[in-house]
């Protein structure tokens, strides 16, 4: 006796077209259009705020609250032009993430960070700083993993952004909450702070074993 198998056809989501025609039917109602944006924006949001933090509980809460409330806003809410809804996400993220108690100026968990995320030319950095492909291996791992998670937060954030969209001063100053000059300063030295960790190879000697160096060799 054979078997009758039922096909059901599942809902396919939209991904050819763009955010602004998205953001367009779900301000309408569509419940699919407002499914391929989360799609489309969960990775990038996600890299954000875990590479900002190092939590990866807190990214997942952060993400989650943040494209919830974005998703139900563009109910009430004119849509924003096309590829800028990473602003009032980015934006929204950071706020979470200062109302969650992560100092913008503190260092945050260390976290590993792969070769494939390190893009020099979106960052900014001079190819003299960007590690060769040859040493795309555990070393060059370790390198950027430890010159990135010595920054702070704000730091990480800022770079992690700028990897992810190209934004203006005007941009970045909403995201953040700042005036465009102070954006600028932040994005500056965020981006000097990392050429200098990457350049800097001096070994780095835990305290105890600094005291013992010093008491030996005075």
């Amino acid at each position: 006796m054979s078997e009758t198998r039922e096909m059901i056809d599942e809902p396919v989501l939209p991904t050819g077209e763009s955010d602004r025609a998205l953001m367009v039917r779900a301000h309408d109602g569509d419940r699919l259009a407002a499914l391929a944006l989360v799609d489309r924006y969960v990775g990038p949001v996600w890299n954000l705020v875990y590479r900002s933090t190092g939590l990866s509980a807190l990214a997942a809460d952060v993400v989650r609250a943040t494209l919830s409330s974005a998703v139900r806003s563009l109910s009430d809410r004119v849509p924003p032009a096309d590829r800028r809804w990473i602003v009032a996400l980015a934006a929204d993220a950071y706020g979470r993430l200062l109302s969650a108690d992560v100092r913008p100026d503190a260092p945050t968990h260390r976290f590993r960070i792969s070769p494939r995320h390190w893009d020099a030319e979106r960052l900014g950095i001079s190819a003299g700083a960007r590690p060769s492909p040859r040493r795309a291996g555990q070393k060059l791992r370790q390198r950027l993993w430890r010159s990135y998670s010595r920054l702070s937060m704000r730091r990480r954030f800022v770079l992690a952004l700028s990897e992810t969209a190209p934004l203006s001063a005007a941009e970045l100053a909403e995201v953040l909450g700042e005036s465009e000059a102070q954006a600028r300063l932040i994005r500056d030295g965020a981006k000097l702070a990392l050429m200098e960790r990457l350049a800097d190879r001096s070994p780095r000697w835990p305290s105890w074993l600094r005291e013992r160096r010093r008491r030996s060799h005075p």
